[in-house]
């Protein structure tokens, strides 16, 4: 999707783009409308992420000024596939935050000015297992996907179910355990019904 920030420019397109407190339009679902124009929205988007798939795309250079000059708060520059690791210092991923109008690269996961975090996770995403960018809170603890969540739910219905049902069975267990005793009062004259009634 493209970020349309001038009349007369072509837009910017980032793999990945955050737009905070903007409501989608209506259309939105026509893919020949899928755009970002900046003066529609009001705003630039807060977060642009770029995942480097070659050497040649110009992340860490034209990529760099453009977003910076579209004032975008927070830059992702993500390298899954070790193309630029010794321009990200050894890393697979940077995150850049503007300052007067230009990048410095960040020493923190955190983004503060819109209370998001970043961070990479190792793990099984759609099938396939790899080095993942994932948002999280400000602990660094990953805010789960859609399908997490679903998974999460299940469980916890899982288990309330699990519980509801163990609940049961101990209040079945002592009805019969009370059953049982008053059967004995009874074998021993004693009806159970006074001591309930006196007691």
């Amino acid at each position: 999707m493209g970020i349309f920030y001038a009349i007369h420019e072509p837009p910017l397109v980032p793999d990945v783009f955050v737009s905070m407190d903007v409501q989608p339009r209506e259309e939105w679902e026509d893919k020949d409308r899928r755009t970002y124009f900046c003066w529609d929205f009001g705003k630039p988007p807060e977060i642009a992420v770029e995942i480097i798939s070659n050497r040649k795309s110009g992340e860490l250079t034209r990529k760099l000024r453009d977003y910076a000059r579209l004032n975008v708060w927070y830059y992702i520059v993500f390298d899954p596939f070790g193309d630029l690791k010794k321009e990200l210092g050894g890393d697979n991923f940077r995150l850049y935050e503007l300052h007067h109008s230009a990048y410095s690269p960040m020493n923190d996961f955190w983004m503060e000015e819109i209370g998001l975090g970043i961070r990479l996770w190792e793990g099984e995403y759609e099938g396939w297992h790899a080095p993942w960018l994932r948002w999280c809170d400000e602990r660094g603890n990953l805010i789960p996907t859609g399908k997490e969540r679903s998974e999460q739910e299940k469980t916890r219905a899982e288990q309330e179910k699990l519980r509801a049902e163990q609940e049961k069975v101990r209040a079945d267990n002592a009805e019969a355990k009370a059953q049982l005793f008053a059967e004995k009062l009874r074998e021993l004259g004693i009806n159970p019904d006074t001591l309930k009634s006196t007691g």
